[in-house]
């Protein structure tokens, strides 16, 4: 594991690759810097500004994926299994607790029988 402490430099270089890429999700930027360094913060960035150039990727439905997807699509393909669960671990129990949270709705609403 290569998790360190991030320090204003690191921060400041999230804030600047979360404006770049007009990306909300900065705590996720800053996750990937504290796991895989500013170096390769800068390198996919770097990726994504060609690809852009280039005219953009497209997802599964054919739309065209925003530069911050573009950004954590490289991101998540270029880290190991446990790396990418250690970066998107915040994101992943949030997306699990909502799940819970929808079947607990649908099954209070199926029970009220309306």
């Amino acid at each position: 594991m290569n998790s360190k402490l991030l320090t204003t430099e690191d921060l400041l270089l999230a804030t600047s690759i979360s404006e770049t890429l007009i990306e909300k999700e900065i705590d996720l930027i800053q996750s990937i810097i504290q796991f895989k360094g500013a170096d390769f913060a800068l390198n996919i960035l770097g990726k994504v500004q060609k690809i852009m150039a280039e005219g953009g990727l497209l997802k599964k439905n054919g739309e065209k994926r925003a530069p911050g997807g573009i950004f954590f699509q490289i991101v998540k393909e270029s880290c190991s299994k446990t790396e990418y669960t250690q970066i998107f671990r915040p994101q992943i129990t949030e997306r699990r607790r909502r799940s819970r949270a929808r079947k607990q709705v649908i099954k209070l609403i199926n029970s009220l029988s309306l």
